[in-house]
């Protein structure tokens, strides 16, 4: 099972909470280097 959000839908998680939690993720990973490429600029 190569795709990391198969391992998530069979501990239970829906679908649609599994891909939520990856947007969440990338923003959050998103805004953490933007805010590091302005400090370190």
């Amino acid at each position: 099972m190569s795709p990391l959000h198969h391992h998530f839908e069979l501990k239970g998680y829906s679908e649609w909470r599994v891909v939520t939690g990856f947007w969440g993720l990338g923003f959050l990973f998103a805004v953490i280097g933007l805010f590091n490429y302005r400090i370190f600029l």
